[in-house]
This record gives C-alpha cells, structure tokens and sequence, in this order.
C-alpha cells in the first residue's frame, strides 16, 4: 500500500503491531513538518512520550485503538485519523485529514463509509 501511495505522492508512515513494527520503509515512529507544524507519528498514543523528549512534536498522530481522537493536551494535538480499512467493533470507517486554511490548521475525520 505505502509503494502504491508513493506513486502518488511522498508518504511518511509508521507500522503498527500487526506489521511486525516494520513496513517498508516504515519503522515504529516517524516525523515530518507541514507548514510549520511539526507532527510525530506513533502506533500507541503511549509511545510518544519517549519521543517527544528528544524532540517536541505540534500534532502526535497515532492509531493502535482505531478509535477516532482530536484533542489538544499538554500543549499537543493529539489525533488518531480511525481506520480505513475493514470495520473494527462497531468503530467508523474512516480518515483524518489536516488542511491548512486561511494559514490556520485544522482536522477532521471523513467517514469512508
């Protein structure tokens, strides 16, 4: 999926504990900047305390619970986008997307089904 997408655009990914931590090029944690906002990527929201001391992060996204999350704590944007793929319990299908509007940020969930 992360070659396919590549295809079409540049991907930043972290792997999940069904993927063995590694998927690709994809480890366990990943980080990127977008417009000035400075995201970390982990599997379990648990995870990134350890990371965000070597480095402070603006968004943590993170996934383990397939649980859809926007929340600001501590400082941070916390955000888990749910799942795309097929339903999990009775939780949404669905993606997070982070636009930049007007240059103020936001999220949303998009329901996929």
């Amino acid at each position: 999926m992360l070659a396919e997408l590549g295809t079409i655009a540049e991907v930043t990914a972290c792997a999940g504990n069904n993927d063995g931590w590694r998927c690709g090029p994809a480890g366990k944690t990943a980080r990127i900047s977008l417009g000035g906002l400075h995201f970390l990527l982990v599997h379990v929201r648990d995870d990134a305390a350890g990371e965000l001391r070597r480095a402070p992060a603006d968004v943590v996204v993170f996934g383990h619970s397939h649980k859809p999350a926007d929340e600001r704590s501590g400082g941070i944007w916390w955000f888990n986008p749910g799942s795309a793929g097929p339903r999990r319990f009775s939780l949404p299908v669905c993606v997070g997307l982070f636009e930049q509007v007007r240059g103020k940020w936001r999220a949303r969930h998009v329901a996929l089904q």
